[in-house]
Order: structure tokens, then sequence, then C-alpha cells
């Protein structure tokens, strides 16, 4: 964890340098094991405690989310334990000032 609070810090460090948004996407994964209704909601918090980590450093310029994909992104399609165990995780997603500009609905 000490890395994606170092990282975290660099993201939030160069959006100020920058002037330009930086937006960091913490998506929480789980494997196929189980139905949407309950791998959903895990991926879900998974996510959110991982945000709230980082939003407990208090970063100024870096724009946070957090979202659950469920088991729809597998990391690895094997149904060994091992495999399984590479699904359940949490990645990250980071989108400079161009890819934030084109999420935003457009006014």
């Amino acid at each position: 964890m000490a890395t994606l609070e170092a990282r975290s810090r660099t993201l939030d460090a160069l959006a100020a340098a920058g002037g330009r948004p930086v937006r960091m996407e913490v998506v929480g994964h789980a494997d196929a094991d189980g139905p949407p209704a309950s791998n959903d909601p895990l991926s879900v918090r998974r996510a959110q405690h991982v945000l709230a980590l980082i939003q407990a450093q208090g970063l100024q310029r870096l724009e946070v989310a957090a979202r659950g994909a469920g088991s729809r992104e597998p990391a690895s399609s094997g149904s060994e334990e091992t495999d399984k165990q590479r699904n359940r995780r949490v990645s990250i997603r980071v989108l400079g000032a161009e890819a934030v500009a084109a999420r935003e609905p457009r006014r």
C-alpha cells in the first residue's frame, strides 16, 4: 500500500504543477464464484476500501472515484484457485486531462 500512497501523492503533485485534472479510478474485482448479486457488492466494497485509504491522504488535485466490476473484467480466465485469486483484486486506472474532459458531460 505504501507504493500506492507514494504514487497517489506524485500524481497529485503532477496535477497541481500542470494545472490540469488527473483522475484515478479504483476498480474492485471478484472471481466468478457466486452470483453477480454477491460479487458486484463485494467488488464495490473492495474498491471503496482502497478509495478511503487514498482519500485519507488529503490530496488536493487528484480526483479519485471507485466502482465495482464484479467478475466481468477477469485478469485470468482459468478456474484453478490461483486464477481465482488473481481475479480477487483492485486495479487502478489513471486518466489524464484529455480523458477526464472526454468523460465529463457536455454542457
